[in-house]
């Protein structure tokens, strides 16, 4: 949604004050507010010189985490399984594989939708909503949103249809990604 008022404020043919080189960009070329431009922009708004870059700012405070998601990987100390998670709101992703230890055995990968579920005093708990099988990813809250080079996650499984569910700690380390 701000990227989406970024371009707009920066393309339009109201107010050519600002226009598509002014912010430097990343490597999709989406533009990327520095703190360099965004404080120009408060001084511009101090002297009350452009309206349509304090609906920008206004925007960019309310949503603080726009562009950053959270890269999780994960294995198994007893085994070739591996999980990657993907923290980036409701485009959360969960990818499992068994790797690919073993060339006489079947690589089965999965890559599911991730949803915040709840929150305790120690873990943020993320569930799958696909299937028979509902996954689960119980996240420490102090590796939320931050880099991290070793932490546990407790990985969960429940078949609905036989009541089966096994729980499990994975081993793994986390990276910000501003994309």
């Amino acid at each position: 949604m701000a990227l989406i008022a970024v371009k707009a404020i920066l393309i339009s043919d109201i107010d050519k004050e600002y226009k598509e080189g002014d912010f430097p960009a990343n490597k999709k070329g989406h533009a990327c507010l520095t703190y360099q431009t965004v404080f120009g922009m408060i001084l511009k708004i101090v002297k009350g010189a452009n309206v349509k870059a304090s609906i920008l700012l206004i925007s960019l405070l309310l949503s603080s985490s726009v562009f950053a998601r959270q890269y999780i990987q994960c294995g198994d100390r007893n085994s070739w399984d591996g999980a990657v998670i993907n923290l980036d709101g409701d485009n959360s992703t969960l990818f499992m594989t068994n790797g690919v230890h073993l060339p006489d055995e079947d690589r089965v990968d999965m890559l599911k939708d991730l949803f915040f579920d709840s929150k305790d005093q120690t873990h943020s708990i993320f569930i799958t909503n696909q299937g028979k099988i509902k996954d689960y990813v119980k996240v420490p809250n102090n590796v939320l949103g931050k880099y991290s080079s070793s932490f546990e996650i407790i990985m969960g499984h429940l078949n609905t249809e036989n009541n089966y569910s096994y729980e499990r700690v994975m081993y793994c380390f986390s990276a910000i990604y501003n994309d």
